[in-house]
């Protein structure tokens, strides 16, 4: 089976395509400064023909989404009624949804026979325990119901703790049932995950709240937000930027820094900003573990999953000692290495495809 892979960041595609038999994209790229259903169709009917150039057609294609809300909860089938569905999203992804409404268009319009998937980054979260999910907040009297913690790096962790299992399984080990996985991605999140079921994580409403990122600040006491709109005279446009473009670990060390350099890099300029990375990782590890009653396993995953080298270690030694300095405590850890694209295409490679 043929796969091609879409994945929508603002206004750019990322594609790759998977010709039958391979399990790495063969052919990769970006359509860039696209918006709208006109400019996403032409670019997708260049692809079309690229791929048949090569000899290809699609037989399937996957396309990775940020916010599925409560409602869809595993990958999806693109039907007729699908924009509907979306539609009623809205409200709770208003920047998202109509440009994700807009490209699943341009892909029908494109490849008009071939089955259209949708994975969800949120769906992992959807069955979250409510007393993880819910704030502190009269939700109801906001007249925001929907208002909830969601995850945002669903697929990632669901592909990692699967992968763990399936390594525990070759190895002759129990299935790992307590597992911490840490997707190191520009905005990091860790989420404990009992058996199957996520049961913490750190990430909010939006991506912002939880680890601190590349440029975003994480965690945030929410009288700042007022202090900036007081002393600074802020809207909500400058407010967002700051705390999202120049916060962050880049926003510690004075200069844009990615979260491999800041773990792996002896630079004494990046000390703190590894320091308070590591510190608040601890931190919701430690939330992790005592909500998950003990832990079996950890897992990395995301774009800087290498780095696991340098903090698995330094996180496996702090934990022990959490744990009366015990070194007959095994905490098994792995890495997944794939990429979003790797993922959607094995996940579709399992899914049964509508009949002709």
């Amino acid at each position: 089976m043929n796969i091609m892979t879409l994945n929508l960041i603002s206004s750019r595609v990322n594609y790759h395509f998977f010709p039958s038999g391979h399990f790495e994209a063969q052919w990769s790229g970006c359509m860039e400064n696209a918006h709208g259903f006109e400019e996403w169709r032409t670019g997708l009917a260049e692809l079309k023909q690229r791929i048949q150039n090569s000899g290809h057609t699609a037989d399937a294609i996957g396309v990775r989404l940020v916010h599925g809300g409560s409602a869809f909860r595993n990958p999806w089938l693109v039907t007729a009624e699908t924009e509907k569905e979306l539609q009623a999203l809205s409200a709770e992804a208003p920047l998202h949804i109509p440009a994700t409404i807009e490209l699943i268009r341009a892909i029908r319009k494109t490849y008009c026979n071939i089955p259209l998937f949708l994975f969800f980054e949120t769906s992992f979260f959807a069955d979250m325990p409510e007393r993880e999910c819910h704030y502190a907040l009269d939700v109801k009297s906001l007249g925001m119901p929907n208002l909830r913690r969601y995850g945002y790096h669903g697929l990632f962790h669901e592909a990692a703790c699967a992968m763990a299992g399936n390594h525990a399984y070759e190895q002759g080990f129990h299935f790992p049932e307590r597992c911490l996985s840490i997707c190191l991605e520009n905005r990091p999140e860790i989420v404990a995950v009992d058996g199957i079921q996520p049961v913490m994580v750190s990430s909010g409403t939006t991506p912002l709240e939880g680890l601190p990122g590349q440029t975003t600040a994480g965690e945030l006491d929410a009288g700042i937000v007022l202090k900036l709109v007081r002393k600074k005279k802020w809207g909500p446009e400058q407010i967002n930027h700051a705390l999202t473009m120049e916060s962050g670990l880049s926003g510690i060390a004075g200069r844009p820094v990615r979260l491999d350099e800041v773990l792996e890099s002896d630079d004494p300029s990046l000390r703190l900003a590894r320091d308070v990375f590591r510190h608040r990782l601890l931190s919701a590890c430690g939330s992790g573990i005592a909500v998950l009653g003990g832990l079996d396993a950890i897992i990395f995953s995301g774009r800087y999953a290498p780095s696991a080298h340098c903090l698995g270690p330094w996180l496996q030694e702090r934990l022990k000692r959490a744990y009366q300095g015990t070194n007959e405590l095994v905490i098994h850890e792995y890495t997944l290495s794939h990429g979003i694209d790797r993922i959607l295409a094995d996940q579709i490679r399992w899914l049964p495809l509508p009949k002709s």
